[in-house]
């Protein structure tokens, strides 16, 4: 508890001494309170490994100036917060696979959650048991091809997106739950991934499937560009690099400022696929299911 109250306090310290510099008051959608302001102190935190007082009193100094520098050069805070990314992520290589503080003498408030108890080996090989678990499945499966028919046509679109989101569901319980790696920008991946392959489509023309498959690719070599750096230490250095990557996808790497060039123009869609010519995807019912083999 002493620990959490010095923190507060001296989180609320730098947040009030920042007021006079950037010339706003805290307010719930300001930009004082916003990602940004977290990842501006994040940075220093990172570079000291969440140990080294010392590293992150002259880190922290470090961070500012090129803040402010890059503020004062473009009139511009996305270029100060976009850069924050390599500077977190050479900060990451460059460091040695030592143990944190916490981490070597076991001190930490990071708890499993408990299991749920699976059914006993016994009852797995039960007939009713059997039937009971297919006939869940079948249902769920059911309930999922009917959706369509059940709801009204105009909200046939929403149920898609749902399914979209349930994609990227799947890929926090693998991530997050399988492989214990807490992710806290997720959606960055997912914007990469729709950014690049709706450039494709709608400005290169290339086949919705064939985009697809390159937005796929680009997320995936986003995931491991932020990867590779964040999980060579232990700790949560992976979610505070993933949450300073969704800051700077919304920002500066979604931006048609700065790839304008690059990303489909205003005004264009990609168009819903045709498969092979002989199916076309056009209507709501049938890219619902699309998205349905996908998830």
């Amino acid at each position: 508890t002493t620990v959490w109250v010095i923190a507060a306090v001296m989180s609320y310290a730098g947040v009030m001494l920042r007021i006079p510099i950037v010339n706003s008051v805290p307010s719930g959608s300001g930009e004082l309170l916003s990602t940004a302001a977290l990842l501006f102190g994040l940075a220093p935190a990172v570079i000291a490994r969440m140990d080294r007082l010392g590293v992150a009193f002259i880190a922290g100094p470090f961070i500012g100036i090129v803040d402010q520098g890059i503020l004062f050069e473009t009139r511009n805070s996305n270029l100060a917060t976009a850069l924050m990314l390599p500077i977190i992520l050479g900060a990451l290589l460059l460091q040695s696979k030592t143990l944190s503080r916490s981490q070597d003498t076991g001190v930490t408030t990071w708890q499993q959650v408990k299991e749920f108890r699976p059914i006993p080996t016994e009852m797995l090989h039960l007939p009713e048991v059997k039937i009971l678990r297919w006939a869940m499945r079948l249902g769920f499966v059911a309930f999922m091809v009917s959706i369509p028919f059940i709801v009204d046509e105009l909200r046939i679109d929403l149920a898609s997106q749902m399914l979209i989101y349930a994609i990227t569901g799947v890929s926090l319980v693998i991530l997050m739950g399988w492989a214990g790696q807490i992710s806290l920008g997720q959606f960055a991946f997912v914007g990469i991934g729709a950014g690049v392959a709706g450039a494709m489509s709608a400005r290169y023309g290339l086949p919705f499937l064939v985009s697809i498959l390159i937005g796929g690719i680009a997320g995936t070599l986003f995931s491991v560009a932020v990867g590779l750096p964040a999980l060579r230490l232990p700790g949560l250095y992976l979610a505070v690099t993933t949450l300073l990557l969704a800051q700077n996808v919304q920002t500066y790497f979604l931006n048609p400022t700065y790839y304008g060039w690059f990303l489909q123009e205003s005004g264009t869609y990609a168009e819903r696929p045709n498969l092979f010519g002989w199916y076309d995807f056009k209507p709501d019912r049938s890219y619902y299911y699309l998205c349905l083999f996908f998830l």
